[in-house]
């Protein structure tokens, strides 16, 4: 995570994490989105990542909870794509607590416990045992990417401050004195949400 983050757990069960708060900013500690890490398992190997599946506990109060499952792959260059509803894989935004990611991130550290990583490596080495030469890529094909926040490179028709004149085949000249360049400022870019439902 960019930032530092207090994992929070479910009546203290570090198996439960939340991946989303729910209650508001009076959360009580019992609402929210967790994700039941003892659920955790294989789907698919690829020469470059995983793919896993992970029960999600949606608790709506102390007697209410309703139960689904979110399917990420993530690869070892630090990509992670979750797949939606409508059954197409959207990339995940990394170093940030977006659901998805928080996901990954806890998937990634119940996989450092030696109890599941003996037991998710027995589930990698009977699906690398059918899949035999052809492990193929975690990127999907058809994943939606995140979009670029970056920049745009300066474009060559911006100029520097001073005189820029341009001649008109139906007008007189014209001359453009450019005073000052223009400032942008970006203050704050939020994140991409991604529908992990």
């Amino acid at each position: 995570m960019a930032e530092a983050f207090e994992p929070y757990y479910l009546n203290g069960d570090k198996t439960y994490p939340m991946i989303q708060n729910t209650g508001g900013i009076y959360n009580d500690g019992a609402t929210g989105l967790f994700l039941d890490l003892s659920t955790l398992t294989v789907e698919d190997v690829f020469e470059d990542g995983l793919q896993t599946k992970v029960k999600i506990v949606d608790v709506k109060s102390a007697q209410t909870y309703t139960e689904s499952w979110i399917h990420v792959r993530y690869s070892v260059d630090g990509k992670a794509w979750a797949l939606g509803q409508d059954g197409r894989w959207r990339e995940i935004p990394s170093n940030t607590e977006d659901p998805a990611a928080l996901t990954v991130y806890f998937i990634r550290q119940a996989m450092t416990d030696d109890s599941t990583r003996d037991r998710l490596s027995g589930e990698i080495d009977q699906i690398m045992e059918t899949k035999k030469d052809n492990p193929g890529k975690t990127a999907p094909d058809d994943a939606i990417p995140l979009m670029d926040v970056q920049a745009p490179p300066a474009q060559n028709g911006v100029k520097e401050k001073g005189s820029v004149q341009k001649g008109n085949d139906d007008a007189d000249q014209v001359t453009v004195t450019i005073t000052e360049a223009p400032k942008v400022e970006i203050t704050s870019t939020p994140p991409p949400q991604v529908d992990i439902t």
